[in-house]
């Protein structure tokens, strides 16, 4: 059962990741994204394979690209075909090739964004600018054709996620704390979710843009289950949840609002106000999700390799090995 709290107050117990020999994520099989394009065709997958896939859904063929490094994240421009990927070192940071890619799947055109890699990417609303949250926790912002407008510091060690508001020139983002960044006027408001700090791997702004939800990692040291926590706009907390005993690798909300969905021990269904709607266990723990644009069916990628198509009662449509 979930359990929802309105104080800032974590749930501490002493939780298990399941079987090893189940739940184990092997590190060259590791899928850590996955993005819809925006009209539905296509489905772009990254991770620790030195390529990025892109699959036609019409009938699940695919092609690869070649990409060295680990890909973090995929984010198709909201009006066009070009595709942002955010990659990590893994064997030499200063290798040229490191570097984010814009990827236009129309023209097979290659364009190099010069800032290092991290895990915080996004598009604004329309698609004007692209913001990469990178490693040492600066925040870039690229025009659509990949001009750096604008770069500054944020308080985060390292940023792993962020998120545009729906309306505004807001963005939250995500590392040892969550910061909510005004960039008309350069404010940041700094929030700790608990009071011990546990890394955040997961943001979305709700469609409504009223509030935000963030997942993390929890922390096995100290006892601390992974937990789900909804923030209003100003960033008080509304709620959490410790349903899962994985960390929330990702979440996304479906084009309508109407459901959230969470990767981490399982892929869970959401309600805006909270409320467990729905779970699915694949014997592995998942990394990349993402939803059709019409809401009706849902993408999600393991950490053995497997890319999972289920419709919204999550039940399964299609598998596809890496």
């Amino acid at each position: 059962m979930t359990r929802l709290r309105l104080l800032l107050i974590p749930l501490i117990l002493v939780y298990s990741c399941g079987p090893a020999s189940i739940m184990e994520d092997k590190f060259e099989q590791l899928i850590w994204t996955a993005d819809w394009s925006p009209n539905g065709s296509k489905i772009a997958v990254g991770g620790n394979y030195d390529t990025l896939k892109i699959i036609t859904v019409s009938d699940y063929s695919s092609i690869n690209i070649p990409m060295l490094h680990t890909i973090t994240k995929v984010k198709w421009h909201p009006l066009t075909s070009r595709l942002a990927v955010l990659r990590q070192f893994r064997d030499d940071r200063e290798d040229p090739q490191f570097h984010p890619i814009l990827y236009d799947q129309d023209s097979g055109d290659l364009t190099s964004l010069e800032v290092n890699g991290g895990r915080g990417l996004g598009w604004n609303s329309d698609g004007s600018v692209l913001a990469i949250g990178e490693g040492e926790g600066e925040l870039s912002v690229f025009s659509n054709e990949g001009q750096l407008l604008e770069r500054m510091e944020t308080q985060q060690k390292s940023i792993t996620g962020l998120s545009w508001h729906p309306f505004k020139n807001v963005l939250v983002t995500i590392g040892s704390h969550i910061e909510i960044i005004n960039l008309d006027n350069k404010s940041i408001k700094r929030i700790q979710p608990r009071p011990a700090e546990v890394l955040l791997l997961s943001v979305e702004w709700h469609p409504r843009g009223d509030f935000f939800v963030t997942g993390d990692y929890g922390d096995f040291d100290f006892n601390l289950s992974p937990l789900l926590q909804f923030w209003d706009e100003s960033g008080n907390l509304i709620l959490d949840s410790d349903e899962s005993t994985g960390p929330y690798r990702n979440l996304r909300w479906s084009e309508n609002g109407k459901f959230l969905a969470t990767a981490s021990d399982a892929l869970r269904i959401w309600s805006p106000e909270g409320k467990l709607l729905n779970e699915r266990s694949f014997q592995s723990f998942l990394w990349g999700i993402d939803w059709h644009p019409s809401g009706d069916q849902l993408v999600a990628t393991s950490g053995r390799g497997q890319i999972f198509i289920v419709d919204n009662e999550l039940s399964m449509i299609k598998q596809i090995e890496y």
